[in-house]
C-alpha cells in the first residue's frame, strides 16, 4: 500500500513537471527559437528538396526557400546524412509546427527515461508499484531540473538520444526477471542460472532504438560494443538492419562516398575542438585542467577498454547494460565540457540506477548540486561546464562499480576471465591505466581546432562546419551591421586573436564571406569569386608558410581595395585581423593596416 501511495504521489509530481515544461516551452514558447533543432529540420528540408544535407549550401537554400527567420540560425553539417533522411516527413511541416512536434517528442523521451527506470527496477526485483515509483521519481527529478526545460526550449537532440539509449539498456536486462516485455521470469539468484538472453521482441526493439539514435547522431552507435562482446546477436542484427535501411534512404540524396566523407569531417572536427574554459585566455589551471583533459581522450580509451574487457570476461545482460551505462556516462561527461546542455547524454545512467537507492541518490544528487551550486557550496567558483563534467564523472564511477558488481554475479567465460583471475592483474591494470591517464591529462596540449566560446558570450561559435545565420537576433544582442548576402554578424565567430585557430577558421569563413559579397554586388562578383578560388585548399597543417603568406597578403590587398571603392566589408574585419595576427603577424610582419575611411 505504501509503495502504491508513493507511486501515485510521484506520478502527480511528474505530470506537474511535464505540464510546466509543456506550458512554458510548447504552448507559451511556440514562437521562441529552437535553434539546436534547426539543423535537423533543414536537413530534412534539404532531402525533401533533393539536395545533399551534408552541404552548408543545401541547408542555406532550404532556409531561404522557406523564408525562415530564426534567431542565431546555425547551418551545421555535424549531423549525418541519415538524420535528414530519417526526418524527411517533417519537411512538410512549417518551422513552428516542427518545433512543437519535436518538443513533444522530447517530453516523450523524458518520460521514456522513467519507463526505462521502471524496467531496471523490475529487473532488480521491485514490485510493480515500486517500479512505477522508481521511474516516476526519476522523471520528477529530471522534469523539475533547470536543464530539462532549457533543453526542450532549444530543441536539444541529446535528450531524445538519452531516452532512446535508456530504453535500449532496459530491454537489455529484461530477460533477467520481470523487466520490460514478456521475456524471461527466471529469478536473478536462481540456482544454476546461466546467461539469460533477450526474447526476440525485446532484442529487435533494443537494436532498433540504438540504430535510430545513431542515425540521428553518431554517438549512440558506441552502445553496440557491449552487445558485440557479449554476443547479443539479435539486437545487433536489428540495429544493423535499421542502420542499413537508413543509409539506403540517405543515399537517395547523398552519394555514399559523401556520407562517409561527411562523417570523417565531423570526427576530425570533434577531435580538434576544445572548450574555452580549458584552453582559452582565462582557462582554469591545476587539478581542474587535468580533469578537463582526462574527460576526453584518456577517459574515452579507458571506457572503451573496460566496456569490452569486463563483459567479455563475464558476459550477461546485466554486465552488458552496465557497460552501456558506462559508455553513456563517458559521453555525458565529455560532452558536458563543451556545453552544460549536453549532460543529458549521461542520464541513462540514472535510469540504470533505479532500484539501487544509494546509487540513485548519489547520481541525482550530483546532477542537482552541479546545476545549482548553492546546494553544494564549494562548487560555486567552478565553471558551469566543469561542474557538469564532475557530475558526469560521478555517474561514470557509479556505472563502473555497477559493472563490476554485475560481473561478479555472472558466470565466467573464456581466456579473459582466466586472465582476470591472475593475482594483482585487475589492480595493476587499473593502476597503470590511472597513471597513464594522469600523465596524459597533465601534459596534454590542445589541438588546433576552434575553441568553443564561453557560456557568457552573446553568441557561441558554430560547433562544427556551418555558420551563424547573419542578421538574426541573438540572445543578449541585436542584429549586426548589414552586409549583402546575409552575412552580417553581431559578434565575431572566431576564437581568441593571436592563435592558430583564428587562421584556421578564417580559411573556412573566407569563401562564405566572399560568396555573400558576390551575391550582394554583382558588379564585384568576378573579383569576389577570384578571392574564393584563392583560398588554399586542404588542412592548415598541410600548407606551407609561403602559401599562407601569399593568401593573407592578397586578402589584405583585396579588402583595402574594396574599402577604397566604398564597399562595406566590415564583416571581414575582426576575422581577418585575428587571422593576420596568428599568421603573418606572428612572423613579425606587423598588424594589418587600419580600415580605409
Amino acid at each position: 500500500m505504501r509503495s502504491r501511495l508513493v507511486a501515485v504521489v510521484l506520478v502527480l509530481v511528474v505530470l506537474l513537471g511535464l505540464g510546466r515544461i509543456a506550458r512554458d516551452e510548447i504552448v507559451a514558447g511556440a514562437g521562441t527559437r529552437a535553434s539546436d533543432a534547426l539543423p535537423l529540420y533543414l536537413s530534412a528540408a534539404a532531402v525533401a528538396d533533393g539536395n545533399d544535407p551534408t552541404r552548408e549550401a543545401s541547408l542555406a537554400a532550404a532556409y531561404d526557400a522557406r523564408e525562415m527567420d530564426v534567431g542565431a540560425a546555425t547551418f551545421s553539417t555535424l549531423y549525418p546524412a541519415t538524420a535528414g533522411a530519417l526526418l524527411r516527413p517533417a519537411a512538410s511541416l512549417t518551422w513552428t509546427q516542427f518545433t512543437t512536434a519535436w518538443r513533444v517528442v522530447m517530453l516523450a523521451a523524458l518520460a521514456g527515461l522513467g519507463v526505462a527506470g521502471a524496467g531496471f527496477a523490475l529487473a532488480g526485483g521491485a514490485s510493480r508499484a515500486g517500479a512505477v515509483a522508481w521511474g516516476a521519481g526519476l522523471v520528477a527529478a529530471l522534469a523539475w531540473h533547470p536543464l530539462a526545460g532549457e533543453a526542450v526550449r532549444l530543441g536539444q537532440v541529446n535528450l531524445v538520444l538519452a531516452g532512446l539509449c535508456a530504453l535500449a539498456m532496459a530491454w537489455t536486462v529484461q530477460g533477467e526477471g520481470n523487466g520490460l516485455g514478456a521475456g524471461g521470469s527466471t529469478p536473478r539468484n536462481a540456482p544454476g542460472r546461466r546467461v539469460a538472453s533477450f526474447d526476440t521482441g525485446g532484442a529487435v526493439t533494443a537494436g532498433a532504438l540504438v540504430a535510430v539514435g545513431a542515425l540521428l547522431k553518431l554517438v549512440p552507435g558506441a552502445l553496440l560494443v557491449p552487445w558485440l562482446v557479449t554476443r547479443r546477436w539479435r539486437p545487433l542484427a536489428a540495429a544493423v538492419a535499421v542502420g542499413v535501411a537508413g543509409l539506403g534512404l540517405a543515399s537517395a540524396s547523398t552519394p555514399p562516398v559523401r556520407i562517409v566523407e561527411a562523417i570523417g569531417e565531423t570526427l576530425r572536427f570533434q577531435g580538434d575542438i576544445a572548450p574555452d574554459w580549458l584552453v582559452g585566455t582565462h582557462a582554469v589551471s591545476g587539478w581542474m585542467r587535468v580533469v578537463g583533459f582526462l574527460r576526453h581522450g584518456p577517459l574515452q580509451g579507458v571506457t572503451l577498454a573496460l566496456a569490452v574487457l569486463v563483459p567479455l570476461a563475464r558476459p550477461s545482460p546485466r554486465t552488458a547494460a552496465a557497460a552501456m551505462a558506462l559508455v553513456c556516462a563517458w559521453l555525458g561527461a565529455d560532452a558536458a565540457g563543451f556545453h552544460v546542455l549536453y549532460v543529458p547524454l549521461a542520464w541513462p545512467v540514472l535510469a540504470w540506477a533505479c532500484g539501487r537507492p544509494w546509487v540513485f541518490v548519489t547520481g541525482v544528487g550530483a546532477l542537482w548540486i552541479a546545476s545549482v551550486p548553492e546546494l553544494g557550496g564549494v562548487m560555486t567558483s567552478l565553471p558551469a561546464e566543469l561542474r557538469m563534467v564532475l557530475a558526469g564523472g560521478v555517474a561514470w564511477a557509479l556505472a563502473l562499480a555497477g559493472m563490476y558488481a554485475a560481473a561478479g554475479e555472472a558466470p565466467a567465460a573464456g581466456w579473459a576471465a582466466n586472465l582476470a583471475r591472475v593475482p594483482g592483474f585487475t589492480g595493476g591494470a587499473v593502476a597503470c591505466a590511472g597513471i597513464l591517464c594522469g600523465l596524459l591529462g597533465a601534459t596534454a596540449v590542445p589541438g588546433e581546432g576552434p575553441v568553443a566560446a564561453p557560456l557568457s558570450d552573446a553568441m557561441r561559435i558554430p560547433e562544427g562546419p556551418g555558420y551563424i545565420r547573419p542578421g538574426a537576433r541573438v540572445p543578449g544582442g541585436g542584429a549586426g551591421t548589414a552586409l549583402g548576402g546575409g552575412l552580417d554578424r553581431a559578434a565575431s565567430t572566431l576564437a581568441k586573436p593571436g592563435t592558430i585557430r583564428a587562421l584556421q577558421l578564417y580559411l573556412r569563413r573566407a569563401p562564405v564571406l566572399w560568396e555573400g559579397l558576390a551575391a550582394a554586388r554583382p558588379d564585384l562578383a568576378e573579383s569576389a569569386r577570384a578571392r574564393v578560388r584563392a583560398v588554399p585548399s586542404g588542412e592548415l597543417r598541410d600548407l606551407s608558410g609561403r602559401e599562407v603568406g601569399i593568401f593573407l597578403r592578397g586578402e589584405r590587398a583585396a579588402l583595402t581595395t574594396m574599402r577604397a571603392r566604398g564597399v562595406e566589408v566590415g564583416a571581414f574585419d575582426a576575422d581577418f585581423d585575428a587571422a593576420w595576427a596568428s599568421g603573418l603577424g606572428a612572423r613579425g610582419e606587423g598588424a594589418p593596416p587600419p580600415p580605409v575611411p
